[in-house]
C-alpha cells in the first residue's frame, strides 16, 4: 500500500461531481472504502477503517437495511440438468457447512481391543494396508508421469487451442 512509514492509511479522494446522480438531486451518494490490501490485520489499520465505516454511516440518512434495495433483484438460477450444483447451491443459500470428505478409507487402523485375538480381524487390516500402499505406490506412479510428460501434454493442449481460435478467426 505504499508508504507505511508514517503508518496512516492512504486514500485518493474523489471530486465532488463523481458520481451524482444526475436524475435525482437529492440521491445519497454512498462512497467506497479505500482499497485495503491485507493490512486489516493490523489493529492501527483495522481501527482506520472502523472508523471511516462509521462516519459514513453517521453521514447517511439511509438505514444500514436500505443500502441494498436500490439494486436489481438476483436473477434466479435454473439449475436443470444439473443437480449437483442446485444441490450446493440451495446449500449456500441455506448458510449450511459444506459436507466433509469422508477420509476414513484413507486411515490405518488396527483391530479394536475386543478383537485383537481374532485371526479374521488381523487378515482384514492387513488387506486393508495392501490397499492403501498400493494406492499410494499409483499416486506415486502417477505423479512420475505428469512430472514426465505434464509439460508436453500441456503444450499439446496449448497448441490445439491456438488452432481453433484461428480456425474460428478465419470463419467470423
Amino acid at each position: 500500500m505504499g508508504d507505511r512509514s508514517n503508518g496512516e492509511v492512504l486514500m485518493l479522494e474523489a471530486p465532488p461531481s463523481y458520481g451524482r446522480a444526475s436524475s435525482s438531486s437529492d440521491a445519497e451518494i454512498i462512497d467506497a472504502l479505500p482499497y485495503i490490501d491485507d493490512d486489516y490485520g493490523d489493529p492501527r489499520v483495522k481501527l482506520e477503517v472502523d472508523r471511516l465505516v462509521e462516519d459514513e454511516m453517521r453521514r447517511s440518512s439511509k438505514k444500514p437495511a436500505d443500502f441494498l434495495k436500490d439494486f436489481p433483484p438476483l436473477p434466479t438460477f435454473n439449475f436443470e440438468g444439473y443437480p449437483m450444483i442446485a444441490r450446493e447451491y440451495e446449500r449456500v443459500r441455506a448458510g449450511r457447512p459444506p459436507v466433509s470428505l469422508d477420509r476414513s478409507r484413507y486411515e490405518l487402523e488396527i483391530p479394536p481391543a475386543n478383537k485383537r485375538n481374532d485371526e479374521t480381524a488381523w487378515r482384514q487390516a492387513l488387506q486393508r494396508a495392501q490397499r492403501l500402499l498400493q494406492y499410494q505406490v499409483m499416486r506415486m506412479e502417477n505423479l512420475e508421469l505428469l512430472l514426465k510428460y505434464g509439460p508436453d501434454a500441456w503444450k499439446q493442449h496449448n497448441q490445439r487451442l491456438e488452432v481453433y481460435l484461428s480456425r474460428i478467426i478465419a470463419f467470423s
